[in-house]
Parts: structure tokens; sequence; C-alpha cells
């Protein structure tokens, strides 16, 4: 996914999008368009630069990899897990 095609599925009238990679020209584009975004994330440094770049939620990705435990203790950053 990309920019260019985050701007298509917003203007094809997307409630949302989701993408399983760090992204902020796609987070830019549903923020222009006012469309909730899901950025997925595996390490901290990912979160951290989606919470950055506007992201609504992040989608730790693949959860399965850490396993429960890797959510217990979230910082306190201003968006929701979700596994």
């Amino acid at each position: 996914m990309s920019g260019d095609s985050a701007e298509e599925f917003c203007g094809l009238g997307a409630r949302f999008v989701v993408f399983p990679h760090t992204g902020p020209e796609i987070i830019a584009c549903c923020r222009k368009a006012d469309v909730p975004v899901i950025q997925g994330a595996f390490m901290s440094s990912e979160m951290v630069n989606a919470a950055k770049a506007g992201a609504d939620f992040v989608k730790i990705f693949p959860a399965a990899a850490f396993g429960p435990g890797y959510t217990r203790r979230p910082p306190s950053w201003r968006f929701r897990f979700s596994t």
C-alpha cells in the first residue's frame, strides 16, 4: 500500500484503512480525508512512529510472535492496542 492507493481508497468511500507496515504517507492521506487509519507494527519504534504520524490505532502484527504478555504493560501512548 502507498499514499496513492490510500488516497484512492478514501476517494472510493473507505470507512477505514488498515495496512501492515510503517507508512507515514498513508496516515497523512487518511488524516486529510478524515478516514480512521490502523497501522500494523512489530517493533516499539514502529509503534512510536505510528503515534507521531497520527495513526488512530496500531495493530501489533504478527501478535503471535510475542504473545499476550507483550501488551500487558504498554507505554502510555495515545492510541489503543489491538492484537
